[in-house]
This record gives C-alpha cells, sequence and structure tokens, in this order.
C-alpha cells in the first residue's frame, strides 16, 4: 500500500517550512486493525476529521 501511495507521488519530496508542497494523497495506517474492527476504531474519528479538514 506504501509502494503505491508513493507512485502516486505521496513522500517524494519535502512539503517545506509552510507545507505548500504536501501532496494531496493521504495514506493512514492504523495499527492493529483488520476491515472488521476499523469500523468500531476510535481513532478513526480523529483520521476521518483531518481528511476531510
Amino acid at each position: 500500500m506504501a509502494e503505491f501511495w508513493k507512485a502516486l507521488g505521496g513522500g517524494q519530496r519535502d512539503a517545506g517550512i509552510d507545507g505548500f508542497l504536501r501532496p494531496t494523497n493521504q495514506l493512514a495506517i492504523v495499527p492493529n486493525t483488520t476491515p472488521y474492527t476499523l469500523p468500531v476504531e476510535s481513532m478513526l474519528v480523529e483520521i476521518v476529521e483531518r481528511f476531510l479538514g
């Protein structure tokens, strides 16, 4: 998955001091979860809010 993210341009350069060069692609890895436990993961709300914000 990380290689796919890199192929879309993620993580290829420094975002710069103001974050202007930050890639639009985002990847979230939630440790100790599966597709079945992710919907009830407490961290999921924060991840989604940051993504949409």
